[in-house]
């Protein structure tokens, strides 16, 4: 008798501490500034989503804090990454970091001071897909065209999507892609109009905005997708589909299409008290399905398609977990 009183007691206890933990939780956001750092230039793919989340997040976390939005491109969002170790380790700095981060940093294209498994991944608004783009000009218009004529693609660096997975098509596919670094995103677009570069590989595909209205207007075509089957891509063919998933090309696909699912997440640092991280959870999922936020996504043309912040750090722990032998086929066939 005596101890299943201790054993209520104890129970009662726990749930008070858990109790407490979650109102100190939701009280510390109260008159606070949450800073969203976004690892990639102003006017890119990546910018826009983070400036709908940091309108619309804030109503769903207790305290209702201000939220605000800095922009801070480098080396494939490392600069953002590293910056994140730095900062104050109390939930009132976020990162919105590219989707390679996790591939670049286990493929060795990126240098990070930063553990990734150790961050504390809050969620991806979009599984998304990733698309082959050429300008209407370019000498191709299919995946097929492209493994005989070369064609130029522009990215921002080697361990950014755009850099990568040319160069894994041209392993996987036998395309002709010839890659050119030092492009910001948003300067992509100018270089593919000026005739610089034909196109990018790897972009982030959105079915609303500016990329879907070119390839309306005609002025781009998409002639690949990967990671995941958008419906407003129609016809477009499926990069997973056109490979065995048992052959090393296969397994390299899968590997490489880890991107789309990390999408564009929000991220807190390895140091923010585990309650406060499982609110923001609460509140990144509750923005999710919020009305007002889909309306608002959807008239800026931003997918929704959710991934959670449990998933997505089961997702970087496999790939920084990868077998050596895989990472030096990956590595291998990014020489190429």
């Amino acid at each position: 008798m005596r101890f299943g009183a201790l054993c209520l007691a104890g129970l009662m206890l726990a749930a008070c501490s858990s109790a407490m933990a979650a109102e100190s939780a939701a009280g510390f956001y109260k008159n606070k500034t949450i800073t969203l750092v976004i690892g990639a230039d102003p006017g890119g793919t990546y910018d826009p989503p983070g400036r709908l989340l940091a309108r619309h997040l804030p109503k769903h976390i207790p305290g209702t804090p201000r939220m605000v939005v800095e922009d801070m491109p480098g080396a494939g969002s490392a600069l953002a990454a590293n910056y994140l170790m730095g900062a104050p380790q109390d939930g009132t700095v976020l990162v919105g970091l590219l989707g390679t981060i996790a591939l670049a940093q286990a493929l060795g294209e990126v240098k990070l001071q930063a553990d990734l498994t150790k961050l504390q991944w809050i969620g991806n608004m979009a599984e998304q897909a990733e698309v082959v783009l050429v300008w209407h000009t370019a000498p191709a218009n299919t995946i097929e065209d492209a493994k005989r004529v070369a064609l130029i693609m522009g990215a921002p660096s080697p361990g950014t999507n755009t850099g990568m997975m040319p160069r894994i098509l041209n392993h996987v596919l036998g395309t002709k892609f010839k890659v050119i670094t030092g492009y910001g995103f948003a300067s992509l677009d100018v270089a593919m109009e000026r005739g610089e570069i034909h196109g990018q590989a790897g972009a982030s595909w959105m079915p609303r905005g500016k990329y879907a209205d070119m390839v309306k207007a005609g002025t781009l075509r998409v002639l690949l997708q990967s990671s995941f089957r958008d419906p407003s891509l129609g016809d477009v063919p499926l990069l997973q589909d056109l490979v065995d998933k048992n052959s090393e090309g296969g397994q390299l696909i899968e590997l490489f299409s880890s991107p789309g699912v990390i999408g564009k997440p929000t991220i807190a640092g390895p140091g923010v008290p585990k309650e406060r991280v499982a609110l923001l959870r609460k509140a990144y999922e509750e923005t999710m399905i919020d009305p007002a936020f889909l309306a608002d996504a959807e008239r800026i043309g931003v997918p929704i398609h959710p991934v959670s912040g449990e998933e997505l750090q089961s997702v970087v722990k496999r790939i920084a977990e990868m077998p050596p032998a895989r990472i030096a086929a990956a590595k291998a066939a990014l020489a190429d």
